[in-house]
């Protein structure tokens, strides 16, 4: 990714009205996030749509996905590294990117089917930590952690609990009638003042479907 993709974001106004976004963060022109967003420094993003109240940590690189609202990615992570072709003789790109090397474009025959990369979709409330990779054509599911040091080959169920290398289930947050409770509310998409409305249920410990349907009560 050369330095020319990411210019117009060296002089971004938004590095000055948008009071998360770090001076050092850098951005290409097809990626988009909110004045609520947290970019922190040396962050990257190329071809990226990040929700409000979503923060993307110190060094971490992102690049073809989508990530929703309130979702946490901690620092030093990479979320899309791209694919090779595997079912060629070789999988080395001079052979299917033309330009990447400088020598022999004659050499170049793009693979029939092949994606090099492949979108990645982050949901509402997720929590990613610390130094984790997320592969190619992913998607995590609302609600979902994702452990420090964790490798994601494969889609995470919303509200799961996942890590390792590769990134299995360790367990859920809540039970299934709590997770399809909390996926018919989609309390991430309400307004702000709605929020404040219903404050006290983001602090009850252990929350309950009983404290749900208190709370939010337009939404059965």
């Amino acid at each position: 990714m050369g330095f020319a993709k990411y210019f117009g974001s060296f002089l971004s106004f938004k590095k000055i009205l948008y009071k998360k976004v770090a001076f050092s963060a850098l951005w290409d022109n097809s990626s988009h996030f909110t004045p609520q967003t947290h970019i922190l420094r040396n962050a990257k993003l190329n071809t990226v749509t990040v929700g409000k109240y979503s923060r993307i940590g110190v060094g971490t690189k992102v690049t073809n996905a989508t990530i929703g609202n309130f979702t946490a990615i901690g620092a030093q992570c990479i979320i899309g590294v791209g694919q090779h072709p595997t079912n060629l003789l070789t999988s080395h790109s001079i052979f299917y990117k033309k330009g990447n090397w400088g020598f022999h474009d004659d050499w170049v025959k793009y693979p029939d089917g092949f994606e090099e990369q492949k979108q990645i979709k982050i949901g509402n409330d997720v929590w990613v930590g610390r130094n984790v990779i997320i592969m190619d054509g992913v998607s995590i599911g609302d609600g979902a952690i994702v452990a420090t040091g964790a490798v994601v080959t494969k889609d995470v169920p919303p509200f799961s609990i996942v890590g390792g290398v590769p990134a299995k289930v360790i367990k859920y947050k809540f039970s299934n009638d709590m997770i399809e409770k909390l996926l018919q509310i989609q309390w991430w998409n309400l307004q702000d003042d709605e929020i404040t409305k219903n404050i006290n249920i983001f602090h009850i410990q252990n929350p309950t479907i009983a404290d749900l349907n208190k709370y939010f009560t337009d939404i059965k």
